[in-house]
């Protein structure tokens, strides 16, 4: 049933990496990774309420409907965040996608922003329907995911749902210059 992690791991390079549009994602290794330390206890909780470094070790080992990835920059070998993405049990061909960076700055908002948009198409490519939640205060997170084209179809007090909406992807500032 679960095909998350062979359809993205199809995607990797001989070196065990997908290159993403200047932006490095390889899978997480529990042994040297250290993922929730980057982050206040605001902020990864407003990534994923309930989730410590303990619980992604064991997504790690244990999970076949999720695949944890670190982002790189290429151009320094430097992980500056990650992204999860989670195959939904209640919906067969549906994904989640979870993430942060730890280094905030232009470069590395535009390195995940173009990292993420080609995992998206990879996605759509594979024929999965992607969908997004965020906690309805974190505005960063809602901006950029309006940005990469996702639409708000779901709303209550604590969380915004969002579905992609392919025109809109299709016409974000990325794929525009395409």
């Amino acid at each position: 049933m679960f095909s998350i992690i062979n359809k993205i791991e199809s995607h990797f390079n001989p070196r065990g990496c997908l290159n993403a549009d200047r932006v490095n994602f390889r899978r997480y290794n529990p042994a040297t990774d250290e993922i929730v330390s980057h982050f206040s206890d605001d902020d990864w909780k407003n990534i994923f309420t309930g989730v410590d470094e303990k619980r992604l070790k064991l997504w790690n080992q244990i999970a076949i409907d999720r695949i944890l990835l670190i982002a790189e920059d290429p151009l320094h070998n430097q992980p500056f965040g990650f992204i999860c993405i989670i195959e939904d049990k209640n919906n067969f061909g549906s994904v989640l996608i979870h993430g942060g960076i730890w280094e905030r700055n232009t470069h590395t908002m535009m390195l995940l922003f173009r990292g993420l948009n080609s995992i998206i198409n990879i996605l759509l490519n594979e024929k999965f329907i992607i969908e997004l939640q965020c906690y309805s205060n974190n505005k960063k997170a809602d901006r950029m995911q309006k940005a990469l084209g996702f639409v708000e179809y779901k709303h209550d007090k604590r969380l915004s749902y969002k579905k992609l909406d392919i025109n809109k992807f299709n016409a974000n500032i990325i794929n525009g210059r395409l």
